[in-house]
C-alpha cells in the first residue's frame, strides 16, 4: 500500500494513524521462506505466533523507507494456514508498507 501524501483513512486522516491486519498465509511448498518489509512509519510482521520483523520506528524523512528489512526463514507447511499480523503506524508525510516473501521455489 503507498498513500503517498494522501488520506490513509478516506476524509478522516491521513497522519497519526495506526493499523493492525490480520489474517493467514497458505503457503504453496514445504520450503522456508523468508519475509522482508519496506515501509514508511513503523511496522511489525508476527507469523505463527513470532515476531520476525519489529522495526516500530519513525522514518528520518518523508523519503526514507526502511527498505529491505528481512527476517530469518521459517519453514512454513503448504496447505496448512498459518496466521500473520501486520501492525503499522504512520507519523506524517509519506505513508507506504509493503510485505514480500520467498522461497526457494516462490520468487519475491
Amino acid at each position: 500500500m503507498n498513500w503517498g501524501q494522501g488520506d490513509i483513512i478516506p476524509n478522516v486522516a491521513k497522519d497519526y494513524v495506526s493499523i493492525v491486519w490480520t489474517g493467514f498465509l497458505d503457503p504453496l511448498f514445504d520450503e522456508s521462506y523468508t519475509f522482508y518489509s519496506e515501509s514508511n512509519d513503523g511496522i511489525r510482521v508476527s507469523i505463527n505466533g513470532v515476531c520476525l520483523i519489529d522495526s516500530l520506528i519513525d522514518s528520518a524523512t518523508d523519503t526514507d523507507t526502511h527498505l529491505e528489512l528481512s527476517t530469518k526463514p521459517i519453514a512454513l507447511n503448504a496447505g496448512s494456514l498459518v496466521p500473520i499480523i501486520i501492525e503499522y503506524y504512520e507519523i506524517t508525510g509519506v505513508a507506504m508498507i509493503a510485505l514480500y516473501w520467498q522461497s526457494t521455489s516462490q520468487i519475491r
